[in-house]
């Protein structure tokens, strides 16, 4: 990746290599460089503005303004001017190792830069590989370029992972992980053996589910895969969805943390997925743009409405489509130049879980495998101010019932707080709570004939 940065030209902007119409390549070591100049042979000579390259083997959110890194941007304004065609500044070992040090405080979220500053006078048979369309003349350009000293800033980047959390030792760093990256992947967010005992209870009915994503239906799904399996009113189908899923401690603790200025939180939608082979990848999204796309709305350091837990029933691996998210993009403002090659991707065993911010940029890959199914629970959680995707009016009392009363809340069989601390309450009757009206217990033993 390119910064090109032409004084008196507005922004630098981040750009690739393919896409500079100058096209110069900068090939020294096989590493990346920083090269003081862009067109080396007129630029040195005073026949050109001045414009700085910045090459990376990364990605740095490909034709995004400099004005995104603030302190890069500041760096380059004082070390280069604004005014086109004033002098060389005279590069220092002090300056390159200035701009070195803000590129890598100012880096993006999802990399890590590392900075060699390094001061030497170039060759011409070198600085022969630098080109900007074609060679250099090194006859008539040597006395030029071995008389001026070079600095070149040789940078390594490697991508940053998903932040992995424990959710047996180490649950209450999960939400402030997220908060800063937008992402983390919880360890162990379900035991083995409930992931066994859920993945039975749905087995027989996936195979039921002969239509995938609803296409046909009342009320079809345009966004997910025609070859995606869905299953959702889990309550329904499956008790350790009732039981364990529902009132997970380190689920509820999260949603509690995330959602505490808005008052209660319930499940807008709680889905198993099954992912048939050679699924294609989702585009890039943030997730309720298309069921509450009320939340463009908000101001952007607002709380987030809702956090989505990809929970792993089988395998995350990047041949069968293991998410992809961007780290860092839930503080972004624009998502125009959000792309593939900025992701990552969230490897996961069976029991771990992706969790994500509604503001997170995300997508599922695609299967190359041919042969792999992948199947997931999808568990959102948001504010009670939302409407839930998922109706449970028509769940049987009886298996609610069943259920403890944070359940019966998640679900939406209980009346809801609206704010914190001036409550005036949601799904009221009369002034009442429903379940205080409709009598509803908890807690109930659950006879055979009573589940389906």
């Amino acid at each position: 990746m390119l910064i090109r940065y032409v004084p008196g030209e507005g922004d630098a902007h981040l750009m690739s290599m393919r896409e500079w119409p100058i096209r110069a390549k900068i090939e020294v070591g096989l590493s990346a460089s920083v090269i003081a100049c862009g067109s080396l042979h007129r630029c040195l000579t005073g026949r050109m503005k001045r414009s700085t390259a910045l090459s990376c083997p990364g990605t740095l959110a490909p034709c995004a303004p400099v004005s995104r890194y603030p302190k890069l941007q500041t760096c380059l304004h004082r070390s280069f001017g604004r005014g086109p065609g004033a002098r060389l500044p005279g590069w220092t070992r002090r300056g390159a190792e200035r701009i070195a040090t803000r590129a890598v405080q100012d880096a993006p979220p999802m990399l890590t830069i590392t900075s060699n500053v390094s001061s030497k006078v170039r060759s011409a048979e070198t600085d022969n590989q630098c080109s900007y369309g074609k060679s250099l003349d090194t006859t008539s350009s040597a006395t030029t370029i071995t008389a001026t000293t070079l600095i070149t800033i040789t940078t390594t980047m490697t991508r940053q992972e998903i932040p992995r959390v424990s959710a047996i030792s180490e649950p209450g760093k999960i939400w402030p992980t997220v908060q800063e990256h937008g992402a983390a992947i919880i360890k162990d967010f379900l035991p083995s053996d409930v992931v066994h005992r859920f993945n039975q209870e749905m087995d027989p009915h996936v195979k039921i589910e002969t239509v995938p994503a609803a296409r046909t239906k009342d009320r079809p799904n345009h966004v997910l895969s025609t070859t995606t399996r869905i299953m959702n009113v889990l309550v329904e189908l499956s008790k350790t969805y009732r039981e364990d899923v529902l009132n997970n401690k380190v689920l509820n603790d999260i949603s509690e943390e995330a959602f505490k200025l808005y008052g209660d939180y319930w499940v807008l939608m709680g889905a198993v997925m099954e992912l048939a082979p050679t699924n294609p990848a989702q585009p890039l999204h943030r997730d309720m743009r298309y069921s509450h796309p009320i939340v463009d709305y908000l101001k952007h350091d607002a709380p987030p409405t809702s956090i989505n837990l990809l929970i792993a029933l089988t395998p995350f691996t990047a041949d069968n489509g293991a998410t992809h998210v961007i780290l860092g993009s839930h503080k972004w403002t624009d998502l125009s130049q959000a792309t593939m090659d900025q992701t990552v991707r969230a490897i996961m065993h069976p029991g771990d879980a992706l969790l994500i911010t509604d503001s997170t940029v995300h997508c599922g890959g695609a299967d190359i495998t041919g042969t792999e199914t992948r199947r997931v629970l999808s568990l959102t959680t948001g504010i009670s101010q939302l409407t839930p995707l998922e109706s449970n009016f028509t769940v049987p009392r009886p298996i609610i019932e069943s259920m403890s009363p944070l359940a019966q809340r998640l679900v939406g069989w209980s009346s809801q707080r609206s704010s914190v601390p001036k409550d005036i309450g949601l799904l009221t009757i009369r002034g009442k709570s429903i379940q205080k009206v409709m009598g509803l217990k908890s807690d109930q033993p659950l006879e055979e004939n009573d589940t389906i």
